[in-house]
C-alpha cells in the first residue's frame, strides 16, 4: 500500500498564481507540467473552519449541521478511513478549540501547533450565545457539549505541557516561561466548579465574558522561537532595508496604479446614515481598513522586529523537519497517511524563515526578494508581501520534494499539494468586504497529484475541495464512505459549484445569515439570508458576468440572471440544510 502526504498550504490563492502565469510559483507549475494537476479547484468557504470540513470529512461545508460541530456529526473523516485500513496516521496542525476532541479522530499521532485559545472559542463561539435574549433547550444542551469538551481538552494540552508529552514536543520549546503546573492547577478548580452546576458556571461565563476568571489563564504564545537574540539583531539588520524598499514601492505603485472603490465606500456611508446598527458601522469600518492596507502594511517592519513573535505557529520548514524526524523514528511498517497544514501565508502573510537561526539562509531570501523586487513592472498593482509569500513557500515546497526524492520517499508516496481555501487580502482590485462575500479569489485553490505512477494530465473542469479526499482514497484503494460526496479528480467534474458559509461569527445554523453562491465559470450568484422562516422569499443579492467580468468588478441587478440551475442549486441546498435542522431539533 502507498503512503499519501497532504501538504495543505493555508490561504492561498491560486488566481492570483495563475494571473501573473510562472513566476510567482514556479516549481508548482512545474510539478503541475509533470503530475495530474486540476486548474479549477473551488473550496466552498473562504476561511479554514469552515473549509476544512470539505477537505477532511469529504461533505459539503453545511452538511451534517455544519462547522458548528467541527466533524462531530460527520460519519467518517479521511483520518479514521486511512487509521482503520491500518496506516500510522500523522497530523502536525492540531488547534484545541471548538469541540476540539473531533479533531482527534483516527489521527494515531497528533502535534500542537499551538495551544488551546480561549479567546478563540470566545469569538468564534460563545460571545454569539452571550448576546442572545435567551437561551433555549437546544442552545444549552450546546454549551454543555461545547464546554465539556473543551474544558477537558484545555486540560490535556496544559497536562501534556507540564509531562513534556509528545504531543506538544513540536512547540514546548517555544514558550519555556509559560506557568503550566500553575495554569493546570488553576483549571482544575474552575472545572470542579464547572462540575457543581455547569448551566449555572455557562451562564456566569457568558454574563461576564472576557472577565471571566478563565481568562486569567494567558494564551500560550509561542514568543522564543529564535533562542538567541543576537540573531533577531541580525535578522533585522539583514532584511530593514529590504523592508523599507517593499513598503516604498507597494505605496508608489498602488497610489499610481491601483483604484479606491469610492463608489461602494459611498454606498456603505449612506447605508450607516440611513440604516444605524453596528453592522453597518462594521462594514464601513471595514471597507475603509482594506482600502488602507492595500498602499501601506501598516505592520510590515513589525514581522522582522522580533520574528519568532509575530507569527505564533511554526513555519512549514519545521513541521516538515518534525515530519521528517518522525519518519526516521517511525517503529512500525505501516504505510502511512501525513496531513501537514500550515499557515505560513495566512494573513498576517510571511516571506522569510521567521523561525530559523541560519542567518545565511535569511541572506539568500533577502536576495531573493529584492530579485523580484527588481522585476516588477511599473504598472504593477496588489500585494507586494502577499506575492513575496506565495515565491516564499514555493521555494520551501521545493526543498521538500528534493528531500523527499532524496529518501526515496516517493518512489511509494502520493502527494497532494493544495489549500484549504483562497486568500482575502491580494488587494488585485481592492475590496470592499471580507468573510461575507462572493470573490473568486478566496476560493479558487491550487491541486497538484504527484505520483511516478500517474501520466501527465491537466484536469480543466470544474472540481471542489470535498473530492480530494475522495480521490486520495480511491488512489489508496480504499472503500469511500458514503459522507464523502465528492467526485474523483481523474473523473468527471461539475457542471455548477457551490458556495457555503456562515458568514464570520458564530456558525449557528438556526439564527445566522447563511452564505449561498452558485457559479458555472460563465456566471455567479449569491444569496445572504437565513434559513427560517422557510417560507420567506428568496433574494439573490449578487450577480457576476464571470466571462466579462472575471474580477468581479461590478456587481450586476440580479434580475438579468437568465440561468435557472444556478438558482435551483442554491434552493436545493438551502432546503437540505433546512431540513436537517429541523429534523435535529426535535431528536
Amino acid at each position: 500500500m502507498k503512503n499519501t502526504i497532504f501538504l495543505v498550504i493555508d490561504s492561498l490563492n491560486y488566481t492570483r498564481v495563475s494571473e501573473t502565469d510562472r513566476k510567482l510559483m514556479p516549481f508548482l507549475r512545474s510539478l503541475e507540467d509533470k503530475y495530474v494537476s486540476c486548474e479549477n479547484m473551488f473550496s466552498q468557504a473562504p476561511y479554514t473552519e469552515a473549509a476544512v470540513q470539505s477537505l477532511y470529512c469529504g461533505q459539503n461545508v453545511l452538511d451534517n449541521g455544519g462547522y458548528i460541530e467541527r466533524y462531530n456529526m460527520s460519519p467518517k473523516t479521511i483520518f479514521e478511513v486511512y487509521k482503520e485500513n491500518g496506516y500510522d496516521v500523522y497530523y502536525n496542525s492540531f488547534q484545541p478549540q471548538c469541540f476540539p476532541s473531533s479533531l482527534r479522530r483516527g489521527v494515531t499521532d497528533i502535534y500542537n501547533s499551538v495551544g488551546f485559545e480561549l479567546s478563540a472559542l470566545w469569538h468564534y463561539r460563545l460571545l454569539h450565545y452571550s448576546n442572545l435574549k435567551e437561551l433555549d433547550e437546544i442552545d444549552k444542551k450546546q454549551l454543555v457539549r461545547l464546554f465539556d469538551d473543551n474544558l477537558y481538552e484545555w486540560k490535556k494540552f496544559l497536562t501534556a505541557l507540564v509531562n513534556k508529552d509528545k504531543e506538544v514536543e513540536l512547540i514546548i520549546e517555544n514558550a519555556p516561561a509559560y506557568k503550566s503546573q500553575s495554569y493546570l492547577k488553576f483549571l482544575n478548580r474552575q472545572i470542579e466548579k464547572y462540575e457543581l452546576n455547569k448551566l449555572d458556571f455557562i451562564n456566569g461565563f457568558l454574563e461576564k465574558g472576557l472577565q471571566h476568571d478563565l481568562f486569567k489563564i494567558p494564551y500560550f504564545s509561542q514568543y522564543l522561537k529564535i533562542k538567541d537574540p543576537k540573531i533577531n539583531d541580525q535578522i533585522n539588520e539583514v532584511l530593514t532595508p529590504t523592508f523599507l524598499r517593499i513598503d516604498k514601492l507597494n505605496k508608489k505603485l498602488n497610489f499610481k496604479n491601483n483604484h479606491v472603490p469610492f463608489g461602494k465606500i459611498f454606498k456603505l456611508g449612506l447605508n450607516l446614515i440611513f440604516k444605524p446598527c453596528s453592522d453597518s458601522v462594521k462594514q464601513l469600518g471595514k471597507a475603509f481598513l482594506s482600502t488602507l492596507n492595500a498602499y501601506t502594511d501598516p505592520d510590515l517592519l513589525e514581522r522582522i522586529t522580533n520574528p519568532g513573535v509575530f507569527k505564533n505557529a511554526p513555519s512549514l520548514e519545521k513541521h516538515i523537519n518534525h515530519f521528517y524526524n518522525w519518519l526516521d523514528d517511525k517503529k512500525s511498517d505501516n504505510p502511512y497517511f501525513a496531513c501537514i497544514h500550515v499557515d505560513d501565508i495566512h494573513s498576517p502573510e510571511e516571506f522569510f524563515s521567521y523561525d530559523t537561526d541560519n542567518i545565511d539562509r535569511i541572506k539568500q531570501q533577502a536576495k531573493t526578494i529584492n530579485n523580484y523586487l527588481d522585476s516588477l513592472d511599473k504598472n504593477f498593482c496588489g500585494s507586494i508581501t502577499h506575492d513575496l509569500s506565495l515565491i516564499h513557500i514555493d521555494n520551501v515546497i521545493k526543498e521538500i520534494f528534493e528531500e523527499l526524492e532524496k529518501r526515496n520517499e516517493l518512489d511509494n508516496t502520493t502527494v497532494y499539494i493544495m489549500a484549504d481555501h483562497g486568500f482575502a487580502f491580494s488587494y488585485n482590485p481592492i475590496r470592499t468586504t471580507f468573510g461575507i462575500d462572493f470573490f473568486l479569489e478566496n476560493y479558487r485553490i491550487p491541486f497538484v497529484m504527484v505520483d511516478k505512477s500517474l501520466e501527465h494530465k491537466r484536469v480543466t473542469e470544474l472540481h471542489e475541495s470535498k473530492d480530494i479526499p475522495l480521490t486520495a482514497l480511491k488512489m489508496s484503494g480504499l472503500t469511500v464512505p458514503e459522507n464523502f460526496t465528492g467526485k474523483s479528480v481523474l473523473e468527471e467534474g461539475y457542471d455548477i459549484l457551490g458556495i457555503e458559509y456562515c458568514g464570520s461569527g458564530c456558525p449557528d445554523l438556526r439564527r445566522r445569515q447563511l452564505m449561498f453562491g452558485a457559479f458555472d465559470g460563465r456566471e455567479l450568484i449569491g444569496l445572504k439570508q437565513g434559513l427560517f422562516p422557510t417560507n420567506a422569499k428568496l433574494k439573490i443579492s449578487e450577480y457576476y458576468d464571470l466571462v466579462k467580468d472575471p474580477k468581479q468588478k461590478h456587481c450586476k441587478n440580479p434580475n438579468k440572471l437568465k440561468n435557472d440551475a444556478l438558482t435551483k442549486y442554491i434552493i436545493d441546498r438551502r432546503t437540505k440544510i433546512t431540513e436537517y435542522v429541523l429534523r435535529n431539533q426535535h431528536e
